[in-house]
């Protein structure tokens, strides 16, 4: 996902960067949320509430500090990037402690008006710049929670292969490679008489 993210970054498709830096952050609350048994498609709280009885208090302080006037308690169904940054906050979760989360619902606001999103238009490149900037400073964190160089995880681990089998253009390398496959010796390749020569 990363590679993908440079590669259209290089090509100044922001939008479909943006969409790759916003699955990270859902990538990274969910993993810290599933240490504390807390899944976002399923929310249970019981593992949650017995490290952190008073959780429910602490996610109402959160979520008024963020500026929510409703409050209707711990989620009972399945929940977006943002509460679970929220969530983070009120355990007192080591990637957000002490960080200014507010930042985190402003840049994706601008991700959502993305036209690739939930919005009309395309995100600019300054845009795009300041989500980035988030995301990395919230993958220094991940790693640094992890006591893991982040540099050596990047360069050892991949989802997939991003580089693509080369293509056979030419026809005698096809033939050739079919012929090595089926354990068969080439066959000499025949002379093209003069006269069907181009002149």
């Amino acid at each position: 996902m990363e590679r993908l993210r440079r590669r259209r970054e290089a090509q100044g498709r922001y939008d479909v960067a943006a969409l790759c830096l916003y699955r990270c952050l859902e990538l990274l609350s969910q993993q810290r949320l599933a240490l504390w048994g807390i899944s976002t498609d399923r929310p249970d709280f019981a593992a949650a509430l017995r490290r952190k009885p008073r959780l429910e208090d602490r996610y109402r302080d959160v979520s008024r500090a963020q500026g929510r006037r409703r409050f209707y308690g711990l989620p009972d169904r399945s929940f977006g990037l943002f509460v679970g940054y929220m969530l983070l906050a009120a355990l007192d979760d080591q990637l957000v402690a002490d960080y200014p989360i507010d930042q985190i619902e402003r840049q994706t606001h601008v991700r959502n008006q993305s036209i690739l999103a939930h919005g009309f238009r395309l995100i600019t490149e300054t845009e795009y710049d300041s989500f980035r900037e988030i995301v990395e400073t919230l993958l220094d964190r991940f790693f640094a929670v992890l006591a893991t160089d982040r540099a050596f995880w990047e360069a050892t681990y991949h989802l997939y292969n991003p580089s693509p089998p080369r293509r056979l253009n030419d026809t005698r390398e096809r033939r050739q490679q079919t012929q090595q496959l089926a354990n068969v010796s080439p066959a000499p390749a025949a002379a093209t008489p003069a006269h069907s020569r181009p002149g």
